[in-house]
């Protein structure tokens, strides 16, 4: 004897397709967040998301009393490199760039 009738049966299978559908939103979800708040050469962060983060992290150095850092990096006569190899190797410069910035700094400080 099934201890469980049809209609058990029948709500396990709307539980899971709704638990399936959730779990399937929220993928498309987190790549479309990640895809809006960072740029697509670099996979660093875009400008909004920056402005987010650092008035986040400012408010949370002032509550703890601790000091915070800010890199401002300008990439020095950068327009020549376009014009003189292209933007096809200015992005390669600038994709080398920040694999660089993110092998330097530890995740928790980005």
């Amino acid at each position: 004897m099934n201890p469980f009738s049809d209609r058990d049966f029948a709500l396990l299978e709307v539980l899971a397709a709704t638990a399936s559908s959730i779990l399937s939103w929220q993928s498309e979800y987190n790549i479309m967040h990640k895809s809006a708040i960072h740029d697509g050469l670099t996979d660093l962060l875009n400008h909004k998301a920056y402005q987010e983060r650092f008035v986040e992290e400012l408010s949370r150095a002032k509550r703890f009393k601790q000091n915070l850092v800010l890199l401002i990096l300008d990439l020095d006569k950068f327009k020549r490199i376009n014009d003189t190899y292209g933007h096809l190797y200015g992005d390669y410069v600038l994709k080398d760039v920040a694999k660089i910035l993110k092998e330097s700094v530890r995740n928790i400080d980005t």
